[in-house]
């Protein structure tokens, strides 16, 4: 079920959520193993829960106060948490620890910067060795503003300027759209280097 305006999706049990974001959430359980994660832009609390079957704790944040009540309600265990955060203006919200992995998808194309600054503030919040998984459209064309703030995100420069930068491009795919045609998603998965 897609809903709140099209750009979250809602159910209250994982066989309402489509399938294409409950695979990447199971891609991303393999890097959260015993690991303390931030799923950043959590939405509902749907993959907060999923990474949390893997992970030591989870810590889902979101600028929607309204999708992480719905969270509390639907998508709680016992070592995972939920709270606010708006991406564009709070990266140095002041976490008592770093993260080990950092799962964010969808997100980087609403956040009025560069995907790969808003790449490097999630590198600040991941211990030295950590891992950020991130999704973002491939080379979507602006229809109109709306949600979207970042569009044309070409996959291939943004590992690029991430390697170049000295960090470690660990596993990198496409997933198809879910409309014949439609734009690729990227995922992407980098290994913070020490500093």
């Amino acid at each position: 079920m897609d809903g709140w305006g099209g750009e979250r999706q809602i159910g209250d049990n994982l066989d309402l959520i489509e399938e294409k974001h409950r695979q990447r959430y199971e891609f991303a359980k393999k890097f959260c193993k015993d690991k303390k994660v931030l799923d950043a832009a959590c939405g509902c609390g749907y993959g907060t829960f999923m990474l949390a079957e893997a992970a030591k704790s989870v810590l889902g944040l979101d600028f929607s106060n309204e999708a992480t009540d719905y969270a509390k309600e639907h998508y709680t265990s016992e070592n995972s948490n939920f709270g606010f955060i708006d991406l564009e203006s709070e990266f140095d919200k002041g976490f008592d620890e770093k993260f080990e992995t950092i799962v964010t998808f969808e997100t980087v194309e609403h956040i009025d910067v560069d995907v790969v600054t808003t790449c490097r503030r999630f590198l600040n919040l991941l211990e030295n060795g950590g891992l950020l998984v991130v999704s973002h459209p491939h080379m979507q064309k602006p229809k109109n503003k709306g949600f979207h703030k970042v569009f044309n995100i070409n996959g291939e420069d943004v590992k690029k300027e991430i390697s170049d930068l000295g960090h470690e491009i660990v596993e990198s795919l496409y997933q198809p759209n879910r409309k014949p045609g439609g734009y690729l998603y990227h995922i992407f998965v980098v290994r913070k280097s020490g500093e």
